[in-house]
């Protein structure tokens, strides 16, 4: 990896912990301070929570092309002479693998990143680009704040469980936000179904 001039901001656990209001609070900061940032999304052009009405537009990036980043970064340098302080990235776990290059350059360039996803998908396997996210030295990592287990509702919840028509399931594709034909829920390793 490159030399690390830049920080990563990292928070993740599971679905409905909160982590996108988190970033949001990040944004307001860095808005409030006067901070040259942009955001992005990897699944639609704008960053909101459930937990509040404040929403923030992005730019939407192919989670499958992590190169549009770069461009896009390239584009601001071009047009304002200066790279944003930070970027703010939501739903960070579906960056393809190959965009941790992207985000090497990123830091090497001095830009700032705080980034909001889950650290685990469907099945219970660690977002690849997440394993290596897990491999800077993060300035601020959050992981898997406590949520009790929306089944249970004892445990800490620690899996997102898929469901397709109210059953579990753990096939299908690796991108389908909650609501489309699948919808989540946050359970606890007893109550998760594999």
């Amino acid at each position: 990896m490159t030399q690390v001039r830049g920080k990563f901001t990292l928070i993740t656990g599971t679905m409905f912990v909160k982590k996108s209001l988190w970033l949001l609070d990040q944004i307001k900061q860095a808005k409030k301070n006067g901070t040259y940032y942009l955001c992005i999304s990897t699944t639609k052009h704008e960053i909101k929570s459930r937990a509040s009405e404040f929403v923030v537009p992005a730019a939407q990036i192919s989670p499958d092309d992590p190169i549009e980043l770069q461009d896009l970064l390239k584009t601001c340098y071009q047009e304002h002479g200066e790279y944003p302080e930070i970027v703010f990235i939501d739903e960070v776990q579906f960056i393809h693998p190959s965009g941790i290059r992207v985000l090497d350059w990123m830091l090497s360039e001095g830009i700032n990143i705080v980034a909001a996803g889950l650290t685990y998908d469907f099945r219970h396997q660690i977002f690849p680009i997440i394993q290596d996210i897990f491999k800077y030295q993060i300035l601020s990592a959050h992981l898997e704040h406590a949520m009790k287990c929306q089944i249970c509702n004892d445990k800490e919840a620690t899996h997102n469980q898929r469901l397709l028509y109210g059953q579990p399931n753990t096939t299908g594709p690796l991108i389908a936000l909650d609501g489309d034909v699948y919808t989540y829920e946050a359970r606890c390793g007893d109550c998760y179904q594999s």
